[in-house]
């Protein structure tokens, strides 16, 4: 499964997730941190992205019960994961600004070790 790239707390937001994660070290954290500084995110992009992050976590658990109960292989299930995490990645770009959306891309595209960061 694929990292949204944010640790979502309730009530907590995107800037106090990538705060606390950053103090423990957490991955998702430091990436989360780097997408907010690297973008320059307003509040308000954080805000309805942190919503985003928030119905696209409630929509993949609903997903999961309802497929597992199905009897859905765990390969069907990831598939449609996958399809949820890019509709809701593509929504999460509709949101930025054309130059965000530019420093996204060259963000995504660097080298890591580790897996790209995403919205």
């Amino acid at each position: 499964m694929r990292s949204t790239g944010f640790v979502p707390l309730p009530g907590g937001g995107i800037a106090s997730a990538v705060r606390v994660a950053d103090r423990r070290g957490d991955d998702a954290g430091v990436v989360a941190g780097r997408v907010v500084r690297r973008l320059r995110l307003t509040e308000k992009q954080q805000g309805l992205i942190q919503q985003l992050i928030d119905a696209m976590a409630e929509t993949m658990r609903k997903l999961d019960l309802d497929l597992r109960l199905r009897g859905a292989e765990r390969r069907q299930i990831n598939q449609l994961r996958d399809k949820l995490f890019d509709d809701y990645l593509r929504r999460a770009l509709d949101l930025l600004t054309p130059e965000q959306q530019a420093e996204w891309k060259k963000l995504h595209d660097e080298p890591t070790a580790k897996q790209s960061p995403a919205l």
